[in-house]
């Protein structure tokens, strides 16, 4: 279990695991640093100038696009620290370069055109073991399944509008997982693009799922150790498979069905494969 330990991160866990490794690779004398304010969280970048250290924001919301475009703006920050000489300078560098001020943006860009720059990001998105594999079958899976299927429904040559992605949309039925995803879908071409007003309009939509499938399917002990051994049986060597992943997971989905725990609860059992110490301390094995 604790060979992979992103492949048991979840959620904002999986973030903050990215955030401390991004804080790692910034230059010397520059860091960064998450800020949470009532209305979202933000990456201040940290640096020297002057007689003083100062905290300022880059523009940068606490998000995994947003940690690594913090990075490459901490690095920028590193260099041009040491190309001006007076603080006037550097301040209105600062403005134009790492906050984009006064910077008209060109915003005629073709759905295709828009899905090209989302899906390179998707491929090339820092993870803890590395990028994603565009040879492996379940990564294909993940792209598919989490924007392609539905960006696939976009007039790829028309200039991105919100009309049209709202068509999209509405084709979902709404309350539905399906709907909900189509959203996030749609809000990530958006946030990607810096289509700021499509953006804005897509979170006035309510996406939450409040409908669910109502066939529960079961599944007998048998048939579990059947998908077990099935899953387990893989070439040895060959690396399209992530065997001790596997493992991991297959133990995960062990824990549920002897005790019934769902998957965070596992993840949360301190003492779950090497012995914990109480804080009086009672080793529990």
């Amino acid at each position: 279990m604790r060979d992979e330990p992103s492949d048991n991160l979840i959620g904002f866990e999986r973030l903050l695991a990215l955030f401390k490794d991004v804080q790692k690779q910034t230059p010397s004398g520059v860091g960064l640093k998450r800020e949470t304010k009532p209305y979202g969280t933000y990456i201040l970048i940290q640096f020297k100038l002057g007689s003083k250290r100062v905290a300022k924001a880059c523009g940068c919301t606490f998000t995994q696009l947003g940690i690594v475009e913090a990075l490459q703006k901490a690095k920028k920050v590193a260099e041009a620290l040491n190309n001006f000489s007076t603080e006037t300078e550097f301040w209105s560098w600062y403005d134009q370069t790492i906050l984009a001020k006064n910077t008209i943006q060109n915003n005629l860009i073709t759905f295709r055109q828009a899905i090209e720059i989302a899906e390179e990001h998707f491929w090339n998105s820092m993870r803890k073991n590395g990028v994603r594999d565009k040879r492996n079958p379940s990564h294909q899976s993940c792209w598919n399944d989490a924007y392609g299927r539905f960006y696939k429904s976009l007039p790829l040559d028309k200039v991105f509008n919100t009309t049209d992605i709202l068509q999209v949309i509405n084709s979902k039925e709404k309350g539905t997982k399906n709907f909900k995803m189509c959203v996030r879908a749609m809000k990530k071409l958006a946030q990607l693009n810096s289509q700021e007003s499509a953006y804005k309009e897509l979170e006035k939509i309510n996406a939450t799922q409040v409908k669910f499938k109502q066939d529960l399917q079961s599944l007998s002990l048998d048939d579990f150790l059947q998908m077990r051994e099935q899953i387990l049986d893989v070439p040895a060597n060959d690396k399209r498979y992530r065997i001790e992943s596997r493992k991991s997971w297959l133990f995960v989905f062990s824990m549920q069905v002897v005790y019934g725990l769902r998957i965070s609860e596992v993840f949360a059992v301190k003492n779950i494969d090497q012995p914990f110490t109480t804080k009086d301390g009672i080793v529990i094995p």
